[in-house]
């Protein structure tokens, strides 16, 4: 069983100059596994159970270059480098009642390289984009500009 929620995002952004933005983005994703295994031979008793709880937390720098200035449409590129911050919460139940748990810790760089981005609208905006990294291969969502 997979219980997911997709990440959630929060950025600022601030146009330097009309085809520039600098600024910076807060992403939080959660996810939860559990796997059991039950015995062959008598299936109403458990073999193996397993589950798993991930945090991950990036605070990134985003670099966006406008490919051209409209009004309703607007193509860009990005690029962001940022921090992550990911932990899992493991714990494994095996028979005889007996169970441990273990909590790691990743921290790194990542990075996102969006090198197609699309902006429909003027003060409330929806957005797509198509890169890869720390966000995934497609990511879209809405945006308001003041």
């Amino acid at each position: 069983m997979l219980n997911r929620f997709g990440p959630i995002g929060v950025s600022y952004n601030y146009s330097v100059t009309p085809r520039l933005r600098l600024g910076g983005s807060f992403v939080y994703q959660t996810q939860t596994k559990t796997y059991i295994q039950y015995d062959y031979l008598q299936p109403s008793i458990v073999s193996y159970a397993y589950s798993s709880k991930s945090n991950a937390f990036v605070f990134s720098g985003d670099f966006l270059f406008m490919y051209g200035i409209r009004h309703k449409v607007r193509p860009y590129g990005k690029i962001s480098l940022g921090y992550e911050n990911l932990s899992f919460e493991n714990e494994y139940s095996i028979p005889k009642n007996t169970t441990f748990s273990e909590n790691i810790n990743y921290k790194d760089l990542v990075l996102q390289f969006t090198p197609i981005g699309m902006e429909f609208g003027e003060q409330i905006c929806g957005f797509v984009e198509l890169g890869l990294g720390y966000q995934g291969i497609l990511l879209g969502g809405v945006r308001g500009r003041f």
